[in-house]
């Protein structure tokens, strides 16, 4: 089983490259919520990551920071938006599946 690379959208290769890192504190939440999720019913397609990094990305952008006390419906609008534009049809509803599930996730969670 390969390992996973917990870079943002902008990292294209499966090699890490520290400048494309997601950023904290959303990355160590990205590490436990891909543990928590894999560890529940593991996927081999990794569709939490295609997620996580559409969400990190979408929290990037509205500049209040990376908690996730920011997560509200418009920016999960935006996070599958921005799935739509960076993956195939295929991916992209995978992603926006996962962002469904991560939401639940956060509100459960609080």
């Amino acid at each position: 089983q390969a390992g996973v690379s917990f870079g943002n959208l902008d990292q294209t290769t499966p090699k890490f490259l520290p400048p494309k890192a997601m950023k904290t504190p959303f990355l160590d939440f990205a590490k436990a919520y891909f543990r928590y999720r894999q560890g529940h019913k593991p996927t081999g397609a990794k569709v939490e990551m295609r997620a996580l990094k559409c969400l990190e990305r979408a929290l990037d952008e509205r500049a209040r920071g990376m908690d996730l006390q920011h997560v509200d419906a418009s920016l999960l609008d935006r996070a599958a938006v921005l799935a739509r534009g960076h993956y195939s049809e295929g991916m992209a509803y995978h992603a926006g599946r996962e962002l469904e599930r991560l939401s639940r996730f956060v509100r459960i969670s609080g």
